[in-house]
């Protein structure tokens, strides 16, 4: 599992919460949509499915998430059906 904990925490997600889970036994694929906002996959790329927390402190929901890890310091996420892809990356 790769998980991403919330440090910092806002008035969605409060601070400590998992934000997100990637399954890295469960590889993926994309579809055609998912293939024009992730870009073209590049060899080396692996896809996995996992959830992310969405909602507020009080109503926190589970929502289908496709991940992307692009390289050892990014990774590319898309949760449920929007057309927004986020990017997470580490900085050294």
């Amino acid at each position: 599992m790769v998980r991403a904990l919330k440090i910092t925490g806002d008035v969605k997600i409060p601070r400590g919460a998992i934000a997100w889970t990637l399954n890295v036994d469960l590889e993926g694929s994309l579809d055609q949509d998912e293939r024009q906002l992730f870009g073209e996959v590049q060899p080396g790329w692996k896809i996995f499915v996992g959830t992310a927390a969405v909602g507020d402190r009080f109503d926190l929901t589970e929502r289908p998430l496709k991940g992307v890890i692009t390289s050892l310091d990014e990774i590319r996420l898309r949760i449920g059906s929007t057309s927004y892809i986020s990017r997470c990356c580490r900085y050294r």
